[in-house]
């Protein structure tokens, strides 16, 4: 059952994820970035199910922890901590915001300015990226490909469906890219230009 302030969050990230299309529409007309963006922002980031991001890193950490070493089991740590700053963020974000029926512009970046998290944003842009980078590695190793079978046969029995969906969907779509050195560097710059922006730098 959701809360009040859940409600903020879904109508914070509903906004937050239409923003980011718009914003990343010419990275889009590529099919293999497209198919990247639409899966972090309808899969992963989730606006209408603030949970199950959480749900499946934390099922992903749990089983790298146990049976995996090194840069798995790293990647899956550094996965917990962007989806535990990304809560942190949306959810400051969306206290300020408050009630109103309808998030403007304006609004969010009065928002965003009041909330007086900067350098915790910018860790945010460059753990996404160093995520998104790294587990392009990983699926680069045929041998991880059983790591993630792996994985997805475990989570039916850990009773987390949605979080198939997740593993299976984002480990084709970074299969799917050769180069994802654009990404990186296309979602570094323009983010950290767009919180230069609003702090008026």
């Amino acid at each position: 059952m959701t809360t009040e302030n859940d409600e903020l969050l879904i109508k914070v990230r509903r906004y937050q994820a239409s923003m980011l299309k718009d914003a990343y529409r010419d990275l889009m007309e590529d099919e293999g970035h497209k198919k990247l963006v639409t899966f972090l922002l309808d899969t992963v980031y989730a606006p209408e199910d603030i949970y199950a991001t959480a749900e499946t890193f934390g099922v992903m950490y749990d089983y790298s922890i146990k049976r995996l070493k090194d840069e798995p089991a790293a990647m899956f740590s550094k996965l917990m901590e962007l989806n535990r700053l990304t809560d942190e963020i949306d959810r400051s974000l969306a206290q300020k915001i408050g009630g109103a029926s309808e998030i403007t512009g304006a609004a969010y970046g009065d928002a965003l300015r009041a909330c007086d998290n900067r350098k915790d944003r910018e860790r945010h842009v460059g753990l996404l990226v160093e995520c998104v980078t790294s587990l392009h590695q990983l699926t680069r190793h045929p041998l991880n490909a059983f790591m993630f079978k792996g994985i997805k046969l475990l989570l039916p029995y850990l009773g987390r469906p949605k979080a198939i969906k997740v593993v299976e969907e984002g480990y084709n779509t970074l299969l799917g890219i050769e180069d994802i050195s654009r990404f990186g560097e296309v979602v570094r710059k323009r983010e950290l230009e767009r919180l230069a922006g609003a702090y008026g730098d």
